[in-house]
């Protein structure tokens, strides 16, 4: 300890031995050893009640404090303050780099979320013009159907007119055919040649005589004779309406060696 550690009532100084004992009150004040007898926790400098301490290495650290020498306390408290800073700059150092590592990363993360929302933004306006482009193409085949569909219903009222007209064609001619077969069926060749018929009727020539006419002679009534039936026996060249020939004479030849005839053609 100092020079300046003595006692607040004789002034004593503590020597190397320690003989004397030196005390300090709880108000602040040293006393000796020799000062301090037969007090009773009264102090005998500002007399005030006070609780005595001697002074030795034994002293709480709160009070030991007052005892020591300042450079020692400066050291020691620049040594306290110089691993306090250290530590707290460590620690700050340490929050700072994570902070600025937290920003790299946000940073990174915005500018990726950006180049996607670029990325997506185009895409979306790539799909809009391919959309659009869509539809208009939709729209264009929509017509193409439309008039395809205006092309096909021609074709087919024009098929349907062509199939009724063909069916109502057919009906005619069919009416044609029969009304023509019906005609035709009277002039078919029978026992009686159809010569008979045309003497009856001399106006009436081939397939344009007339149903009347016809009608006429099968259905007279006895007015008008039939052709069919004949008044005398028909040959054959009557009925294919040839005129008879007188027949050829025929010589005929036994040989003498067979039964075999030998004539000449039949000539007409």
């Amino acid at each position: 300890m100092g020079e300046w550690l003595h006692c607040n009532v004789c002034c004593r100084l503590p020597n190397v031995r320690g003989e004397v004992a030196f005390f300090f009150t709880s108000c602040g004040h040293i006393l000796c050893k020799i000062c301090n007898t037969g007090q009773t926790g009264q102090c005998r400098v500002c007399g005030h009640w006070a609780k005595l301490l001697e002074i030795n290495h034994k002293l709480p650290a709160d009070v030991l404090l007052f005892f020591r020498d300042p450079k020692d306390l400066l050291e020691q408290y620049v040594k306290n303050v110089t691993a306090v800073l250290n530590f707290q700059s460590g620690h700050r150092n340490r929050l700072h780099n994570a902070r600025q590592e937290q920003q790299c990363k946000a940073a990174k993360m915005i500018a990726s979320a950006r180049a996607e929302i670029k990325k997506k933004t185009d895409i979306e306006k790539a799909m809009a013009e391919e959309r659009k482009t869509l539809q208009e193409e939709l729209e264009k085949l929509r017509q193409q159907c439309r008039k395809l569909e205006s092309i096909i219903d021609n074709y087919e009222r024009g098929a349907r007119q062509q199939i009724q007209t063909s069916t109502s064609a057919r009906r005619n001619g069919c009416k044609e055919r029969c009304v023509r077969s019906s005609l035709e069926s009277s002039f078919i060749a029978t026992s009686t040649p159809n010569s008979d018929c045309q003497k009856l009727h001399p106006n009436s020539a081939g397939r344009s005589t007339s149903l009347k006419h016809v009608a006429a002679v099968f259905a007279g009534g006895g007015i008008e004779p039939s052709p069919v039936i004949a008044d005398h026996l028909l040959t054959t060249p009557d009925i294919l309406g040839v005129k008879k020939s007188a027949p050829p004479e025929r010589r005929h030849r036994r040989s003498g060696s067979g039964d075999a005839f030998y004539g000449e053609p039949f000539g007409f």
